[in-house]
């Protein structure tokens, strides 16, 4: 049968998560009644991601090049469903929620799962990131681009392949989410936001506060200002 929904997971080194991710992902797509893939972007692990991954169900792909974007460009160039999910590896976000985020599609553009609208649990953010960097980043995005969004770096999003397609996105780093919104505003798309859980991962994270968050900020300052 046709595919119907694609779960894209950008992962790298996420052996305890990835596989509770995949089940989850399969038994969301199992709730919605559609007909599904998940997609696991291997991007340079040196673990047994894949292997977990793959035992789990999911479709492979192995993606050279470095960065959290350039995971996402390459699983959203393969899907094969008219929607298109992605969310991270790590099991942060709890896929066992993207039938709200899909139910939700059915009339706008984009969904974006809001951390700040619903619950943050104990431990799943640094007070930094959570009272500082993150609303700090939304506020100048919304003020920037005409929004009302209050978690522009939420990695949980929905969205219809033609419409992802048509955002000709191009960021391979940690700018992708970033580009996603400023091309979804651009264009006039429908944004929506619903209330998600956020969880505390297991593992080391990817990130650097610092460098980082200044990177979003220039990205925004570059985008809409031309800096």
């Amino acid at each position: 049968m046709a595919v119907e929904i694609s779960v894209v997971l950008p992962c790298r080194d996420e052996e305890e998560n990835v596989g509770i991710c995949v089940q989850k992902a399969f038994a969301a797509i199992k709730a919605l009644k559609m007909e599904g893939e998940v997609i696991v972007v291997d991007n340079g692990s040196i673990d047994f991601s894949a292997r977990v991954a793959k035992k789990m169900g999911a479709r492979i792909i192995h993606e050279k090049s470095k960065g959290y974007g350039a995971a996402c460009l390459a699983g959203f160039s393969d899907a094969k469903g008219k929607i298109v999910v992605v969310s991270d590896a790590d099991n942060s976000y709890d896929l066992g929620e993207m039938p709200v985020l899909v139910k939700a599609l059915k009339n706008c553009d984009l969904v974006v799962g809001s951390r700040f609208s619903g619950k943050i649990k104990k431990g799943a953010m640094p007070a930094l990131h959570k009272y500082v960097g993150n609303p700090f980043l939304t506020k100048t995005f919304n003020i920037l681009f005409g929004t009302k969004l209050t978690d522009t770096h939420s990695g949980f999003r929905a969205m219809h392949k033609k419409g992802l397609d048509a955002l000709a996105l191009s960021e391979k780093k940690f700018n992708l989410t970033l580009e996603m919104l400023c091309r979804a505003a651009e264009k006039k798309f429908l944004i929506k936001e619903v209330p998600i859980s956020y969880g505390e991962r297991k593992g080391f994270s990817k990130l650097n506060s610092f460098r980082h968050g200044f990177g979003h900020l220039c990205f925004m300052l570059r985008e809409r200002l031309g800096f």
